[in-house]
């Protein structure tokens, strides 16, 4: 095989495995996005799981700050039959509005006290569901950092093989490394074997003479349909 094939092999073999890295970069980016996605979900919902809390605790609040209200009024009904001189009628109408005053006050206060407990206990499930909230993320974390670590090896080895390609594609000639490089840009492979008489790029007939010209391995071929660099295939 002449040198200037065997650079471009090499060149071909450093390429695939940027292609390979690159696609495993690819990857490991989605990955990432993903982990980030579940965090912000979990995060999310445990979110909305506390604003239910604390409406739960604003709602037995208001029911406790209904309470008093009641029972402030009622205590001033009751002051005022206590201190004033007033109608009859006006005091039938204050101790009327006394009992059913209690009477809210009371289905008010056991209903405060139902809240109240229910927030308590309702406190004590959050605590544990934070709990485990923290357990999730820790555990997504140590995904995150594992998936870093790859991706940073990964970035590491990118760097080393584009050194290692800079290196050889100095070592070819310019028109060799530029036609080699214009078909990077439209081929995944710029290089093909010969098999079975055809390229293996196009799987289209090479001619006979082409065929004998990459066997001999003397010089540089390029196939007459698809113009990729061709090397002879030992199958």
């Amino acid at each position: 095989m002449s040198d200037p094939l065997v650079i471009l092999v090499n060149l071909g073999r450093i390429d695939g495995q940027l292609r390979s890295i690159e696609g495993k970069l690819r990857d490991l980016a989605r990955e990432l996005d993903a982990l980030g996605k579940r965090k912000a979900v979990e995060l999310d919902a445990f979110q909305r799981r506390k604003d239910e809390h604390e409406q739960l605790r604003r709602r037995a609040h208001r029911t406790a700050t209904e309470v008093d209200e009641l029972d402030g009024r009622v205590r001033g009904y009751q002051a005022k039959l206590d201190t004033e001189i007033i109608s009859y009628k006006e005091m039938g109408s204050l101790r009327e509005q006394i009992i059913i005053l209690s009477s809210q006050i009371d289905a008010l206060a056991e209903e405060s006290l139902g809240l109240m407990e229910e927030a308590e206990q309702d406190s004590q499930t959050l605590d544990e569901e934070r709990r485990q909230l923290e357990q999730r993320l820790a555990r997504l974390e140590q995904e995150e950092r594992k998936v870093q670590e790859r991706r940073h090896a990964l970035e590491d080895e990118r760097v080393a093989q584009l050194e290692e390609r800079n290196e050889v594609a100095a070592q070819l000639p310019t028109h060799l490394l530029d036609h080699y490089e214009r078909l990077r840009e439209q081929l995944a492979d710029p290089l093909a074997a010969v098999e079975a008489q055809s390229c293996g790029g196009c799987h289209l007939r090479l001619s006979e003479t082409t065929v004998e010209r990459v066997r001999s391995e003397r010089e540089v071929v390029t196939c007459e349909n698809c113009s990729r660099f061709l090397y002879w295939s030992a199958r």
